[in-house]
């Protein structure tokens, strides 16, 4: 008799530490749910983000690449003007002397 209420005991020690492991289980299940749900609210909102930010980037393409043409045509003419003041700024500070002494 005395043996039977000790495997009685025992199994209701196990039958409570199973429930108490299922519970933890179901615990961790739902808070990996919420997670679950809210990395793939932010995946949405990132995807969206990234869209607007493509669409931005089309319409801002064509007058990148005016700018660039600009650039790239005056590039020459402002090199040519740099080395036109640069020469205006030596005559005038230098009286057009090539020397470096007096004259």
């Amino acid at each position: 008799m005395r043996k039977l209420q000790e495997q009685r005991k025992a199994s209701q020690k196990e039958l409570e530490d199973t429930r108490a492991s299922r519970d933890d289980i179901l615990s961790q299940s739902k808070e990996n749910e919420n997670k679950l749900k809210s990395l793939e609210a932010d995946r949405i909102h990132m995807q969206e983000e990234l869209a607007a930010a493509e669409r931005a980037k089309r319409q801002a393409q064509p007058e990148i690449d005016e700018l660039a043409d600009e650039i790239a045509n005056s590039s020459g003419k402002g090199a040519l003007a740099l080395e036109e003041k640069t020469f205006r700024i030596w005559h005038y500070t230098t009286g057009g002397r090539t020397g470096g002494g007096t004259e």
